[in-house]
């Protein structure tokens, strides 16, 4: 059995951690795009979407792991029209061969302002690779 590391920064206004990392994975989640140093939150999408990437990959590089070794991706919107300004940012720090994914559109999210959040599972020394049939 191995033991399961739980990061939750002091401040945070929930019980949960916003990640748990093993010698094997590292589970992400609640990441929005507010910056760490500030408390800012960004108005727009592309902004909140870039700060929330930056946020991801700082949690799982202090948790051992990288953007590169994300197997599952579940972003969040408040509305559907946000998707695609959201994707095209994703797309710059995910790269060409994407991990698994779906997207959700809900009501509301925890804190005013806010228009997205991620989650993410990362598998330490994973490496993803396009199928065959993707040409």
């Amino acid at each position: 059995m191995s033991d399961w590391v739980s990061f939750r920064p002091p401040g945070t206004p929930h019980p949960f951690a916003l990640a748990i990392a093993s010698d094997q994975a590292v589970f992400v989640s609640g990441l929005s795009g507010h910056d760490p140093e500030t408390g800012e939150l960004p108005d727009d999408i592309p902004a909140q979407a870039r700060q929330a990437m930056l946020n991801l990959k700082a949690s799982l590089e202090a948790s051992g792991s990288s953007l590169d070794e994300i197997v599952w991706f579940h972003p969040y919107v408040t509305k559907r029209e946000y998707a695609l300004e959201m994707d095209e940012v994703i797309k710059e720090f995910i790269g060409e061969i994407p991990p698994a994914s779906g997207a959700l559109v809900i009501c509301d999210l925890a804190f005013p302002g806010m228009r997205l959040e991620f989650e993410a599972v990362a598998v330490k020394g994973a490496r993803r690779v396009a199928h065959p049939a993707n040409g």
